[in-house]
């Protein structure tokens, strides 16, 4: 027997997979995601690839930061992860954008060799970082990605924790 749907699933729902623990028992994990951005298609494909192994990350793509924008109005990512480091020919003008829209998503920049000079303008955007490898690397650092991701995005779950129930926020072992 099949049931319609008469109500709208709420937009805030969180998606679990159910995997195999070492001790025998299922643990639900929740399923993260990541919205994939660059203009090299091979690229995407590999990181799409790559993230999605794991079993705890769907990855989104765009080929764009405009349609990766508009996207996000009408899906909600918990990361995203790009090499788009300008926009309209704006330095970070895809982070400014996002930040100026009022989204605090973790920001992951996803690059090969990069010179430092464009790190400090970041400093006062909220969670960004960025994961350089080198040029001489023959695979990209699939596995510190998703590392970070899952770092990034449970900072951003404890804060929101913080925030929900009024709790002081901490820095590292002090009160603020």
């Amino acid at each position: 027997m099949i049931k319609i749907l008469i109500h709208p699933v709420p937009e805030k729902t969180m998606s679990f997979l159910i995997f195999p623990t070492g001790e025998g028992l299922n643990a639900r994990s929740p399923l993260l995601s990541v919205l994939c951005v660059s203009e090299d298609l091979l690229s995407l494909d590999r990181i799409r690839l790559n993230l999605e192994q794991s079993c705890d990350i769907f990855v989104e793509i765009s080929v764009l930061a405009d349609d990766a924008l508009r996207l996000m109005e009408y899906l909600s990512f918990d990361a995203i992860v790009t090499d788009c480091i300008s926009l309209h020919g704006e330095q970070n003008g895809f982070l400014k954008t996002l930040r100026k829209k009022g989204s605090k998503i973790p920001f992951i920049y996803f690059l090969r060799g990069l010179e430092t000079g464009s790190m400090k303008d970041i400093r006062g955007y909220g969670q960004v970082r960025y994961l350089i490898w080198g040029e001489r690397e023959t695979t990209p650092p699939f596995d510190e990605l998703a590392r970070c991701i899952r770092e990034m995005t449970a900072r951003g779950e404890q804060e929101k924790a913080r925030n929900a129930f009024g709790w002081p926020q901490t820095d590292g072992e002090r009160i603020v």
